[in-house]
């Protein structure tokens, strides 16, 4: 079950790093970046639904997930976090939190868009805004 699992796991991986969501995450504007990884991540759970989220959150999965996907996830998640850091000024800590909570934006959107309680144009509109959103009040104030 867990060679099952990974398997799904590195086909959803292989399918959000063909759409460029490991580019995305490289650009050094925060906003491009995080808005590109955004879109890439709606765009994949839009199509597949929330696959990857579940069997990365499995119990079961614990201790199980492939090492090579977990350095893929985590690769972009301190390219994103580094960029959020110098970009917003935060503590490495905060950056995480931050990106985390983000993600659920285009996660939540997209399964929303799976699920038919979305409209596909609709889902892409709300993760944009919210991810602008989102960066706007986490955007230090010049002084």
């Amino acid at each position: 079950q867990h060679d099952l699992a990974n398997a799904l796991l590195a086909r959803r991986f292989t399918a959000m790093l063909a759409a460029g969501l490991e580019a995305a995450a490289s650009q050094d504007a925060m906003d491009d970046a995080a808005q590109a990884c955004a879109a890439a991540y709606f765009e994949e759970v839009a199509q597949a639904g929330p696959v990857a989220h579940i069997i990365l959150r499995d119990p079961f999965m614990a201790g199980r997930i492939d090492p090579a996907l977990t350095a893929i996830r985590d690769r972009i998640a301190r390219r994103l976090a580094r960029t959020a850091r110098k970009s917003l000024r935060l503590s490495p800590k905060e950056a995480v939190a931050a990106l985390s909570l983000m993600t659920t934006i285009p996660e939540e959107a997209g399964r929303l868009v799976h699920a038919g309680d979305l409209s596909l144009e609709r889902g892409r509109e709300l993760n944009r805004r919210l991810i602008a959103s989102s960066l706007r009040a986490l955007t230090p104030d010049v002084v």
